[in-house]
């Protein structure tokens, strides 16, 4: 009887340590290194299906360790959280359309394992950490940083010169296969090549006459052709029937974007002035780069807006009758930032705003040489600040119709030219200014310590809203 005890026992034994042996063989849960720390980003995974520890990090469980695409469209994620999505092993491609991304797509916000991806229904107009690039030997060589094998753009794309162009050209002479296609006007997707329509054909004739050498057609340019030398350095200026016959004619500047943003054209002045047109003119996304010393965009609308963060050789800017513009940063601008004895001959040095009803804030650059030609700002009623304070001259100041604006005025004033001390100079600067700016306590004490210098150009202005001032000081 003990013996058969003894047998049970070690039956018994056995087949705990059976048991034990499968529980060990039993993997345990494998989670990803880093955590998701996107409170948004977290609830969409979890509503997809995808586990995640107390600590955010996500099970690598089956669904997880296949899941290669991810659609995120429409969810509005922020593009600062999709770096998290890295926590997917083998994820490749992700569908970010419809999400209100833009202007500016940061490519450097995807993980590094992304190479597909769809932004259709954004409005992206330019991609920061696709490429660098630069010219040679009248060629765009670019440097891709990071690698797609498939890109599907939204329509605004079309405007994209400085990144999109090289990426595509550059990938095309290496030989790599990348599906890179783009929304057309018919609302498909289409693959994605360097053409672009200028469709006003009295503005596309301009153009073809000056820049013949980009031209497919009548109406279509190549973005990725050089000019040629004998188009460097041409001037687009539309400002009477001299220049044009036919300028009367144009109902639309709608492809000059093309122009204005493409860096890699030589240095040249886009001059817009002609302003007869009944209704202004409407262009999308404005972004001059460093080869832009003058931009005038008269009785003109920018649909997104004017970045002027890369137009580091800009010194001279016009802008009347934009309805759209709320912001303007001339920060990095050359405006009030010259010698005179470096003005263009043409452009000089300055800035004119005139009837832009919403633009809210300008913010003007902290000038080093702080002299500037002409500083014209004209019926900007929901302005709120202009200051003024360090710069030391202007050949002309007019300031007039600025309703809610608060002005800080110069603490020491030269001539524009920076030759003389006003208190001593015997040539006047030119001041317009409007009877509410007059009767701001600034305004007065700057016209009473500065009025032997200052020459009231009230006859010249008056049709803006001018006020005598000379006549009360």
């Amino acid at each position: 009887m003990r013996n058969v005890k003894q047998i049970i026992s070690m039956a018994a034994l056995a087949l705990c340590l059976g048991f034990t042996s499968c529980s060990n063989d039993d993997p345990m849960p494998s989670y990803s290194n880093v955590a998701v720390n996107d409170s948004e980003l977290m609830t969409i995974l979890k509503s997809r299906g995808y586990q995640f520890d107390d600590k955010g990090k996500l099970l690598l469980d089956e669904k997880a360790n296949n899941t290669t695409s991810l659609d995120l469209s429409g969810t509005k994620i922020k593009t600062s959280a999709l770096k998290e999505l890295s926590v997917f092993p083998n994820l490749k491609e992700l569908n970010l359309s419809s999400n209100g991304y833009g202007p500016v797509f940061h490519i450097a916000s995807l993980p590094s394992q992304i190479t597909g991806l769809d932004l259709q229904g954004n409005d992206i107009y330019d991609f920061d950490g696709l490429v660098t690039a630069k010219v040679e030997n009248d060629e765009v060589k670019a440097t891709i940083l990071h690698e797609f094998t498939k890109l599907y753009l939204p329509a605004s794309c079309k405007y994209n010169v400085e990144d999109l162009m090289p990426f595509y050209t550059q990938n095309e002479a290496e030989n790599k296969t990348v599906d890179m296609q783009m929304v057309n006007d018919k609302g498909s997707l289409e693959k994605y090549n360097t053409l672009r329509e200028i469709p006003d054909t009295y503005f596309a004739a301009y153009l073809k006459n000056l820049f013949a050498s980009i031209f497919v057609d009548d109406t279509h340019i190549d973005i990725s052709k050089p000019l040629a030398p004998t188009e460097v350095n041409v001037m687009i200026a539309l400002e009477t029937t001299l220049q044009y016959k036919d300028i009367a004619q144009i109902q639309s500047i709608s492809g000059i974007e093309y122009f204005i943003n493409n860096p890699y054209y030589p240095d040249f002045s886009v001059l817009m002035r002609y302003a007869k047109n009944t209704e202004p003119y409407t262009v999308a996304y404005i972004a001059p780069r460093g080869n832009i010393k003058g931009l005038n965009l008269l009785n003109t609308n920018t649909l997104n807006g004017i970045d002027l963060s890369g137009a580091t050789k800009l010194a001279a800017i016009q802008l009347s009758n934009n309805e759209t513009l709320k912001t303007l940063d001339l920060s990095k601008t050359l405006i009030a930032n010259q010698d005179f004895k470096e003005w263009d001959a043409l452009l000089k040095n300055g800035l004119y705003i005139l009837n832009c009803q919403n633009l809210e804030d300008l913010v003007l650059p902290t000038p080093n040489k702080r002299y500037i030609s002409n500083l014209l700002l004209i019926q900007l009623p929901n302005l709120k600040t202009v200051n003024l304070q360090d710069f030391d001259g202007f050949e002309y100041l007019a300031l007039i119709g600025l309703d809610n604006c608060k002005i800080t005025y110069p603490a020491n004033m030269l001539y524009a030219y920076g030759k003389e001390n006003l208190e001593t100079s015997t040539i006047p600067v030119d001041l317009a200014v409007s009877e509410n700016v007059f009767n701001m306590e600034e305004t007065k004490a700057f016209i009473t310590k500065y009025r032997a210098h200052l020459n009231d150009r009230y006859t010249s202005y008056r049709k803006f809203g001018a006020y005598k001032w000379s006549k009360y000081l």
